[in-house]
């Protein structure tokens, strides 16, 4: 074994931009040491590890990273299909990511697209593409590894900036189309000639897939037309094509005087469903152009699913579990009768009337084993003595507590000269109303004073 001693540590703090996580894993046995979307943390001065940054899009990692005291580690920017893709190529995505480290052997940049692998015309036509920047991009295919089991494209680089995922555009269209421009030169120069000058003239017409609904359902979806080339597009026409029964689809605008370059336009698409069988169909939308004569396709995935899966499968695992119970308690074998129902109604969709059979068979098993389990002793009922209150019998014990009271009256010696109304009789005083005589005497000798000063 080698042995380090560590003379020096560092505090690091990671960030980044747009990301999701921040992976930091062992070099030699690749296991996460830390993680989050923040990191302080305090490390060996020399330490050298791989980090996995997460984004909602691409997985970047760096291979032999030796980290600075303050990283600005990820910076991500999702392009949203703002760059052309090369041409035969369909974009899948495009993004941006830069970082101010740069001491690491390599970075890997992966990609999973099993969110949208239904969409794909096939998987096994992927590429990843490279260019310095969106201001001046010129793609380079790079060396990429694919697997379509775990649905993920990935390559290898020594240096970050712009990538793209595409896949081979069967069903895309691009037209080159040639204008000649004619200019005119003075006569010293030789008299006026003219140039031919080549353009191309292209198409993307974009739609959400795949897209779930029900057996019977509606949805409205957009659909959104871009000219990315170098000629404006004249006169538009969408139109729509499904090869199955039950699915219709309904376009608001069908038609586009023109298209200019780099302009957008979309309108709606309204997809109703009214079918019996589960799985995936599709919708192709084309648009054609007058002119210059160009043709683009899309294809829109609509997987059909069922919306009674999740109260079936309910169902289903509680009359599997009931028909153990019956095999493993024989006593309740006459209690199949309600899971036979049970799986009727399942057939004819009526869960709730399922679940309700199932779960009535459960509890009566449930009974029939409790009481089996009791031993014949606890089982008898114990009996209760007493006798029924009737009306005769209420009457006689009023009877007979009237009597006692009667007694006890009767049996009390009285105090002589004691009486109830004595006993009660409130004692009054008698309250003398209106003023004293003092207090008439003085009024009569203010009234005297207040004549005498009036009559001055």
């Amino acid at each position: 074994s080698v042995f380090q001693v560590v003379t020096a540590v560092k505090t690091i703090n990671v960030s980044g931009v747009n990301i999701n996580n921040i992976d930091f894993n062992d070099i030699c046995t690749n296991e996460p040491v830390s993680n989050g979307i923040s990191l302080l943390v305090t490390i060996p001065d020399i330490a050298l590890y791989n980090v996995e940054v997460k984004t909602a899009k691409p997985t970047v990692t760096f291979s032999n990273l030796n980290l600075t005291n303050t990283t600005k580690l990820l910076n991500y920017t999702d392009l949203v299909k703002n760059i052309s893709a090369p041409s035969g190529q369909r974009i899948v995505t495009e993004f941006e990511i830069s970082s101010n480290i740069t001491k690491y052997d390599n970075v890997t940049v992966s990609y999973n697209y099993t969110s949208i692998e239904g969409a794909l015309d096939d998987e096994t036509g992927l590429r990843m593409y490279k260019c310095n920047s969106q201001a001046s991009c010129t793609w380079s295919l790079l060396t990429t590894t694919l697997n379509t089991t775990t649905n993920i494209i990935s390559t290898t680089t020594t240096s970050l900036s712009v990538f793209l995922v595409s896949e081979t555009a069967e069903t895309t269209t691009t037209e080159i189309v040639t204008e000649t421009i004619t200019s005119t030169t003075s006569a010293a120069a030789g008299g006026g000639g003219g140039s031919i000058v080549t353009k191309a003239a292209s198409l993307d017409l974009i739609v959400p897939s795949p897209i779930s609904l029900y057996t019977q359902d509606k949805v409205i979806v957009p659909i959104i037309l871009k000219n990315p080339g170098e000629l404006k597009l004249n006169k538009i026409n969408l139109s729509s094509e499904v090869k199955a029964d039950g699915i219709t689809i309904e376009i608001e605008d069908t038609s586009f005087e023109s298209l200019n370059i780099d302009e957008t336009v979309s309108t709606n698409a309204i997809i109703t469903t009214d079918v019996e069988q589960f799985g995936k169909n599709k919708i192709t939308i084309t648009a054609n152009v007058s002119n210059p004569r160009l043709t683009e396709y899309a294809d829109i995935i609509i997987d059909i699913i069922d919306i009674y899966k999740g109260n079936k499968t309910l169902v289903e695992e509680k009359i599997k579990f009931s028909l153990d119970l019956f095999k493993q308690n024989p006593e309740c074998l006459e209690l199949t009768k309600l899971l036979t129902q049970a799986e009727t109604a399942l057939e004819n969709k009526e869960f709730q009337k399922a679940l309700r059979l199932t779960e009535s068979g459960i509890n009566a098993c449930r009974q029939i084993v409790s009481e089996k389990a009791i031993p014949p002793d606890l089982k008898r009922h114990s009996r209760l003595v007493g006798f029924e209150l009737t009306l005769p019998l209420i009457i006689a014990a009023l009877l007979i507590i009237l009597a006692l009271i009667i007694y006890g009256i009767k049996s009390t010696e009285w105090v002589p000269g004691f009486s109830l109304k004595s006993a009660f009789k409130k004692e009054h005083r008698h309250r003398r109303l209106g003023p004293t005589r003092t207090e008439l005497k003085t009024f009569e000798n203010e009234e005297k004073e207040i004549r005498r000063m009036l009559s001055k």
